[in-house]
């Protein structure tokens, strides 16, 4: 079974956005943006190629997937597994954060 997994960052990213979320929008838009996402991160693993690949920009293993008002960036691993580097808000410059992530 393929799965994903979330690097420390993406975790921070996660918990970024679960707050900005909560304060901006209220505790149910957050419960909805994240059940969503979780919903797209599924998708992404049974079909990891839906993704961008990301070669020009951030390295020939990386991908992106667009999200509400993110971007996913991740991996995909030989054993069938991807690893999410990032969720990242649209406005954000992605090379100015992924060099330290990858």
């Amino acid at each position: 079974m393929i799965q994903y997994l979330f690097t420390e960052e993406s975790q921070r990213d996660l918990i970024q956005i679960r707050q900005f979320t909560l304060e901006h929008w209220g505790p149910k838009q957050s419960i909805d943006y994240l059940s969503d996402l979780k919903k797209t991160l599924q998708l992404l693993v049974e079909m990891p190629n839906m993704g961008k690949n990301c070669f020009e920009d951030c390295g020939k293993d990386v991908y992106r997937f667009p999200f509400g008002s993110h971007v996913i960036y991740y991996l995909m691993m030989p054993d069938n597994k991807i690893v999410i580097v990032a969720i990242l808000h649209q406005s954000m410059v992605p090379e100015k954060h992924l060099d330290k992530r990858l």
